[in-house]
C-alpha cells in the first residue's frame, strides 16, 4: 500500500490530514510542494483548485480537507475518528469546515502572519494590521469554543471523537497551534479557557508532535 501526502509541511491543512493518517496506524510518505509548484501544470494535474493538501493512496488522488478526512477515516484500519451519531459526526464536520473558513484566515494569515511570522522571518510587525487581526478573530474563535465544548459534553472528553481523539481535533488542533504562536494569539487563547483546556491536551499527542515543523519563510510583504 502506498500512501502520500502533498503539499507544504507547515500548512495546517496538511498537517490535519497528516495527523489523521498517524492516528489512524497509517505510515505514508510526505511530498514537499510549494506554493509556486501549484501554478504549473504538473501542479494543476494534482491538485485542480491549485490547493493543498493533496491525498495519493495506491495512484489515487483526492483534494479539499474535508473530503480527505473522510477518506482516511473510512479507507482505513484503526481507530475510527468519528463517532458513528449522525448528529456529533455532523457537528464534527461543522467544526472542520469553520476552522478552513473562519479561523485560518483571522487567527492564521491574520494573527500568526502578522506576527509570529513576520519575525521569525526578520520582518516588522504593523500594530495596526496586527490589532485588527486580533480583533477579527475574537468572534471566530469564540464560536468555535462553544462547538468544541458541545462535542466534548456529548463524547464525554476530553477530545470530540466521541469517545477519543477525532477528525475535528486533527483539523483543529495545527489552527490553535499556528495562532499560538504569536504571543497576540496566546492572549486570545487566555480568555478561552475550555478551548485552552481542549488544546493543551490535544498537541501533545504524539500524532501532533511528530507533524511539527519550524516556521518557514515564504517572503515578506512589502512595507
Amino acid at each position: 500500500m502506498s500512501v502520500k501526502t502533498h503539499g507544504w509541511a507547515f500548512s495546517p491543512y496538511v498537517r490535519a490530514v497528516r495527523i489523521a493518517l498517524n492516528e489512524k496506524g497509517v505510515a505514508h510518505d510526505h511530498v514537499p510542494l510549494a506554493l509556486p509548484d501549484l501554478a504549473t501544470p504538473q501542479g494543476r494535474a494534482l491538485s485542480p483548485f491549485g490547493r493543498v493538501p493533496v491525498l495519493e493512496h495506491d495512484g489515487r488522488r483526492l483534494f479539499e480537507t474535508v473530503a480527505i478526512l473522510d477518506y482516511v477515516d473510512a479507507a482505513f484500519d484503526g481507530p475510527r475518528l468519528k463517532s458513528g451519531d449522525p448528529y456529533r459526526d455532523a457537528l464534527s464536520t461543522a467544526v472542520v469546515a469553520a476552522a478552513g473558513h473562519y479561523l485560518y484566515p483571522t487567527a492564521v494569515m491574520g494573527v500568526f502572519f502578522n506576527q509570529a511570522y513576520i519575525l521569525a522571518n526578520g520582518g516588522r510587525v504593523d500594530a495596526d494590521r496586527l490589532a485588527a487581526a486580533v480583533e477579527a478573530t475574537v468572534e471566530p474563535l469564540k464560536a468555535i469554543e462553544s462547538v468544541v465544548e458541545t462535542l466534548i459534553w456529548l463524547s464525554g472528553g476530553p477530545f470530540m471523537g466521541g469517545p477519543g481523539f477525532g477528525l475535528a481535533d486533527a483539523a483543529l488542533v495545527p489552527m490553535i497551534q499556528n495562532l499560538s504562536l504569536a504571543e497576540a494569539g496566546r492572549g486570545l487563547m487566555a480568555e478561552r479557557p475550555g478551548l485552552s483546556a481542549w488544546f493543551t491536551e490535544a498537541v501533545r499527542r504524539p500524532s501532533v508532535t511528530s507533524t511539527e515543523v519550524p516556521i518557514p519563510n515564504f517572503g515578506l510583504p512589502p512595507d
